[in-house]
């Protein structure tokens, strides 16, 4: 452990070395270049932002998930990866009925009616997130985990798109309970009958 912690302590001396060296500390602009809020200079084929650009704040222009069908809403649910309660998940319910399911690094797509929503997520305690949801509209709603008395108790908070599409990368899709349902047009598959 303590040679770990010595190895990671003489990286931050070179690194810290490495690219103190390379600044010139002498001459009018040497305060300039090492106050802290001086734009720090990007490694050999790096990039920066520019001052009228701020990194991050542009989003995909369609991002991935699709626009919503006509006359309805939509609502995208997702967790991110987190190392506190990775292997705990909770379930998303209106009503009582199951919307779908949030794992670590999971998200799902749930197509409602525009008008007044409650969401519920419940593990040892239920959390309750209120929305009116508008026609043609895509809400994000993020999904954690914070530590409770016994086991972990889950949040469900509103978002913007770029934070889903920030995670976007790192997460994959489940099915939603609208997803598993047969549709009208299917006809349930007769189970085989056994030979006789």
């Amino acid at each position: 452990m303590n040679l770990a912690i010595s190895i990671f302590v003489a990286g931050v001396l070179v690194l810290g070395a490495t690219s103190g060296s390379a600044q010139d500390t002498t001459g009018p602009g040497a305060a300039a270049q090492t106050s802290p809020s001086a734009t720090p200079t990007p490694p050999t084929g790096g990039t920066t932002a520019t001052p009228s650009e701020p990194a991050g704040a542009t989003a995909p222009a369609a991002g991935h998930i699709p626009a919503a069908p006509a006359g309805k809403s939509q609502v995208v649910f997702f967790r991110t990866g987190a190392y506190m309660g990775a292997a705990t998940w909770f379930k998303i319910r209106e009503n009582g009925a199951e919307l779908g399911k949030l794992s670590n690094q999971s998200y799902f797509v749930a197509v409602l009616d525009p008008g007044p929503h409650a969401f519920t997520a419940t593990t040892e305690s239920k959390n309750t997130l209120k929305l009116e949801l508008e026609d043609g509209e895509t809400t994000y709603v993020r999904g954690t985990l914070q530590m409770g008395l016994i086991l972990y108790e889950p949040n469900l908070a509103p978002v913007d798109q770029a934070m889903f599409e920030k995670h976007y990368a790192h997460l994959h899709a489940v099915k939603s309970q609208a997803d598993s349902e047969p549709k009208a047009s299917e006809t349930p598959k007769e189970p085989d009958k056994a030979p006789q």
